[in-house]
């Protein structure tokens, strides 16, 4: 089992979309939420026809009292960003950036709804519906004050999609929203990852991208996106390890 803070619960935080979440949830739970204990679950999902049966599988398999959610619309008059602030990125950007805005957006609400529960977690994990899972490092170290995250699909910032963390780290990794103005005037890229790792660094919280996991993303087509896994994350891998 993951080491933890024995007398406080586990903190899962997820949000946006959940229409392929049926399909994820079991890998999820065997992998890694069995690893921790008192979990409890806190959702903002958006409200679509897939939504309400998502929240109900959560309830059935962990019960009503440790499921924490809510559905909203999507906003529509959240400010983007200029497109040529994402020509500096290390990679190309996955969607458009009021996607992108959207995701962070949605990363503060569940912030917000995680916040008003007055619960002190003593570990958080971040997990995005679509993770369909096929290893986690089970004997995890959570470092106090830190964000782990897997150590591929970086793309010159931070992996997005999974983390595990304590301490003040999650209200710092969970509001990149209301920190992306500051940041783009600092002169970091309209890129997630980037923005994200910025994020972190701007308050100070350690980074720790080690995290040996394995997932994909389970697409509403039934297709898996899978890692992308760079020459220079397994460097990076490398030289972190000592070898």
């Amino acid at each position: 089992m993951a080491n933890t803070t024995k007398t406080r619960p586990t903190a899962v935080l997820m949000s946006g979309q959940f229409r392929t979440f049926p399909n994820c949830i079991r890998t999820q739970h065997w992998h890694v939420y069995r690893h921790f204990p008192d979990l409890h679950f806190f959702v903002v999902a958006q409200n679509d026809v897939t939504a309400p049966g998502c929240v109900e599988l959560l309830e059935s398999l962990y019960g009503k009292a440790r499921v924490v959610a809510r559905l909203i619309e999507d906003p529509t008059d959240l400010p983007v960003a200029p497109e040529h602030l994402g020509n500096f990125a290390p990679t190309a950007n996955a969607a458009p950036h009021e996607n992108l805005v959207l995701q962070h957006w949605y990363q503060m609400k569940v912030w917000e709804l995680f916040s008003a529960s007055g619960m002190e977690a003593g570990v958080t994990i971040r997990m995005r519906g679509d993770n369909y899972m096929s290893n986690f490092d089970a004997d995890l170290k959570v470092v106090p004050d830190a964000v782990h995250s897997p150590y591929w699909g970086k793309f010159g910032g931070i992996n997005d999609r999974l983390a595990v963390m304590s301490g003040r780290a999650p209200e710092a990794y969970f509001n990149v929203y209301g920190q992306i103005d500051t940041l783009l005037h600092m002169g970091c890229p309209f890129h997630p990852e980037s923005l994200l790792k910025a994020s972190l660094e701007l308050a100070g919280v350690r980074s720790i991208d080690t995290l040996r996991s394995a997932f994909t993303t389970y697409r509403a087509d039934g297709n898996h996106r899978y890692p992308e896994i760079l020459m220079d994350d397994i460097a990076n891998l490398v030289t972190a390890r000592g070898g």
